[in-house]
């Protein structure tokens, strides 16, 4: 009986000494910035999926510090209300979420965080920029390829990449003048492997950029 009874304090000990894996803090891990992204300035990573979305995850980088964010869906020919983003979620550079399931439409959606950071990390998917050619089997244009961000306060230019799933082909980017009133479309951007690429200067780096893709 006295074995018996040492086995059972044995065990209920073991049991609380067990860490509950529910209740365990998540792991926070520092942002690692991707190769692309400017020493200052700012990097939009587009894949364009099949059934119309684009996921989209949007850098910013300032040593000086970036403490507050103001992104828009883009107005399109004057018009309003079809473009918007879901899903939104915004990382600091120590790995900390600052906002989380963000969607965001055409007013505009300001920001601002307790404490600034050097990088910035901004996800979510954009919908409603994709129209599919009529005569063209699989061939697919995005409008734009991610939301206005304002960054006004930002040095550096701004680097966009455009890739699309699996089996699929980046045909050619365009750029739009954000400083227009008239949104003329200019070819721009070269092939990076599957994907393509262009690099905006400090004056055009909040210039659109639109997309023409071809999906299996």
């Amino acid at each position: 009986m006295l074995l018996v009874l040492e086995c059972v304090a044995i065990v209920r000990y073991l049991r609380s000494d067990d860490s509950d894996p529910q209740s365990a803090a998540p792991t926070v891990l520092p942002l690692l910035a991707p190769v692309d992204l400017p020493e200052r300035g700012s990097l939009v990573l587009s894949e364009i999926r099949a059934d119309g979305s684009v996921e989209v995850s949007q850098w910013l980088r300032d040593g000086d510090g970036i403490d507050e964010l103001s992104l828009a869906a883009p107005v399109m020919n004057g018009r309003t209300g079809s473009i918007r983003a879901t899903d939104g979620r915004l990382v600091a550079a120590d790995g900390t979420v600052i906002a989380d399931d963000l969607t965001i439409g055409a007013e505009s959606r300001l920001v601002r965080f307790d404490d600034s950071t050097t990088m910035l990390r901004a996800t979510y998917v954009l919908r409603g920029v994709v129209e599919r050619s009529a005569t063209v089997t699989g061939r697919l244009s995005a409008r734009v390829v991610s939301l206005d961000a304002d960054l006004s306060a930002l040095s550096g230019p701004t680097v966009v990449v455009v890739e699309v799933e699996a089996g699929g082909e980046v045909r050619g980017l365009a750029c739009a003048n954000a400083r227009s009133a008239v949104e003329l479309l200019r070819p721009c951007g070269t092939p990076d492997g599957s994907r393509w690429r262009v690099r905006l200067d400090p004056v055009s780096r909040e210039d659109r950029v639109a997309a023409v893709v071809d999906l299996p």
